[in-house]
């Protein structure tokens, strides 16, 4: 199954994080990259993933080259930026992804705000990482 990361699952696996609750939400994004090391999944991880995965952390390279072998990388172009502006305005970078995991041939986009991505339902479906452990 080829699965496209949204960056919060990133920044879930290297942060403790709990959600408004307070429950864990690191784990199961932990347990999901654990299973693409262990080659049970296969992943895409855009260029736009990794530029907004900057902005959280000055150095993620180390996860993202525990993952390398098992990632596809997908590059996005200023006309991919004007569709998901086009598609939602209000949630682009939702958008954004899911132009972009379509094109890349994703079965889903893993991530922890499903109901974000309504407005790319038509192109791929949105899962929490709990749906994959």
């Amino acid at each position: 199954m080829l699965l496209y990361f949204d960056t919060n699952v990133l920044i879930s696996a290297l942060k403790d994080e709990k959600n408004v609750i307070g429950r864990d939400i690191s784990t199961p994004a932990i347990q999901l990259i654990y299973s693409v090391v262990a080659c049970r999944h296969r992943i895409v991880i855009s260029t736009w993933t990794k530029k907004e995965l900057s902005r959280h952390f000055e150095n993620a390279t180390a996860l993202l080259q525990v993952l390398k072998p098992k990632t596809k990388e997908i590059s996005y172009t200023e006309k991919d930026i004007e569709k998901a502006r086009e598609i939602s305005p209000e949630h682009f970078h939702d958008a954004l992804h899911g132009i972009l995991a379509h094109r890349a041939g994703a079965d889903f986009i893993v991530t922890r705000n499903v109901k974000d991505f309504a407005c790319v339902r038509h192109l791929v479906r949105a899962q929490l990482p709990e749906f994959f452990v």
